[in-house]
């Protein structure tokens, strides 16, 4: 009985379709066993953020996110309640801090609504420009230069978050963002994040369109693809390629298939005639002065607009979280950052955690409670344990991609008091973050108390760096290299 010749397959491979249409495959087992050289599973490396801080203003009771005990069985609070199907997966490591980030009213002055630069590249931040200033590269922008550079893309900076939702004097330039590289003439350059999902779909998986089509305007484009799906023009044949797999490997790629038709579908919500569109919202209000997709904005950061401030971020962050996955899952990019809200967010809450006040205020004004600050932190993890399902459940090798990633979430203040010992939202001491994944040995499912030395949240994230293979002793201003204990 002849056998049949099993195709040979590298992590480049694709499906091509009429028109140049191209989709990338995911990784099989055929392709480790084809004898190329590298073929491996790929490591990936992700960055998400979230703007809540783990205690708001004079609430005594401090938190209801970080857990009491420590280890495996550590407790899940409200604020984290949203991990309880993942958190096998993830890992809490509180008692973080961040350099140069204290208390206002202790005398610090603390810039903690533009720090970005000590969140996401270990910089001190900025004293009394009100603007946010990089002075470093960002950790993704690092780890991108040093596995990104044989992938499509190099890295992807994503945001949720459709706009500031602020105008005057409270806007400031870059609060928006979570990365930046250095540019071709040394200047550090803050990376504009897309945050537009179907504009950021159609740079993962759109055809390449044959010169001789004449172009559509956007509206017709738009109906074109509605109309037809990215896997219509592809040949899933591909000489034969299903039948030719193992059983292992013809189910992951038909899962390949739904996942990215469940993709398309999704994307498509968000279409003005779509079931979820944010753009029915806005038709219904005066004139925002913004694109009718987008929320409208508020004139005073103190404030609080019932129809403002909303762009329907609930179905955007599951379309870029889809997105995210599917891009690791294709080995289209190795380096995410994926910023759910702005810091000092003014998004309207009331959607995302029926509290009626924007994300930013809930922590200041309107009767804070410690219970507005924990539902406003779980919708940010509900969104988070849906990557970590996603990537845990897809296969690849003999696991599944989520354990070639290190995914870290950040979010903006941790716990702290002010000089008269009244607790106070505005602080960079006694942080936490969020690590799942399991490239490089990473733990998982344990609650890690960062020890004195090694306990600034740019540690954190060079543990994640090592845990990727890009291992450096400083990030930024912080040195010290990795937090102890985090990886086995």
């Amino acid at each position: 009985m002849r056998m049949k010749k099993l195709p040979c397959l590298g992590r480049r491979a694709l499906l091509r379709g009429v028109g140049g249409t191209a989709i990338a495959l995911p990784f099989l087992e055929i392709m480790a066993k084809s004898g190329v050289a590298g073929q491996v599973a790929p490591l990936r490396y992700a960055v998400l953020f979230g703007s809540y801080s783990l205690s708001p203003d004079d609430d005594t009771r401090q938190n209801l996110i970080v857990p009491d005990r420590t280890g495996v069985d550590y407790d899940l609070k409200d604020g984290l309640l949203p991990l309880a199907s993942v958190r096998q997966h993830v890992s809490v490591v509180s008692n973080l801090m961040m350099k140069g980030v204290a208390n206002p009213d202790a005398g610090d002055g603390i810039p903690i609504h533009w720090h970005n630069d000590a969140i996401f590249g270990g910089g001190t931040a900025q004293q009394g420009s009100q603007q946010v200033v990089y002075t470093y590269p960002t950790s993704d922008q690092i780890v991108a230069e040093a596995i990104g550079t044989t992938t499509p893309i190099k890295s992807l900076a994503y945001r949720v978050q459709a706009s500031q939702y602020v105008t005057g004097s409270a806007t400031n330039a870059n609060q928006g963002t979570m990365s930046a590289r250095r540019d071709a003439t040394g200047k550090i350059v803050p990376v504009t994040p897309n945050s537009s999902p179907k504009a950021a779909f159609d740079s993962l998986f759109s055809s390449v369109q044959n010169p001789m089509v004449t172009t559509l305007d956007p509206a017709q484009e738009l109906e074109r693809a509605k109309r037809v799906s990215v896997l219509d023009l592809v040949d899933r044949s591909m000489a034969g390629l299903h039948d030719r797999l193992g059983k292992a490997d013809q189910d992951r790629l038909t899962r390949h298939w739904d996942e990215i038709r469940t993709l398309e579908r999704r994307v498509e919500d968000l279409s003005p005639s779509g079931d979820g569109s944010a753009s029915a919202s806005c038709d219904a209000m005066a004139d925002p002065g913004l694109d009718p997709a987008i929320g409208g904005s508020i004139a005073d950061p103190n404030g609080y607009d019932a129809n403002a401030g909303y762009s329907n971020e609930e179905l955007r962050a599951q379309v870029f979280t889809d997105l995210v996955a599917m891009a690791f899952a294709c080995d289209l990019t190795r380096s995410v950052t994926l910023m759910h809200t702005f810091v000092q967010s003014f998004m309207n809450a009331q959607d995302i955690a029926q509290v009626n006040r924007t994300v930013h205020d809930s922590h200041h004004q309107g009767g804070p409670t410690v219970e507005k600050s924990a539902r406003i932190a779980a919708w940010h993890m509900k969104h988070f344990a849906s990557l970590v399902d996603r990537l845990s459940t897809m296969p690849e090798g003999n696991g599944s991609v989520l354990d070639n990633c290190v995914l870290v979430y950040l979010n903006e203040a941790g716990i702290g008091v002010d000089a008269n010992g009244v607790p106070n939202s505005h602080s960079g001491e006694q942080c936490i973050a969020l690590l799942a994944g399991g490239a490089g040995g990473l733990g998982r499912g344990e609650h890690i108390v960062a020890p004195v030395g090694t306990r600034d949240v740019a540690n954190l994230l060079m543990s994640a760096m090592a845990a990727v293979g890009v291992s450096v002793d400083q990030l930024g201003d912080i040195d010290g290299g990795e937090i102890p204990g985090l990886r086995v």
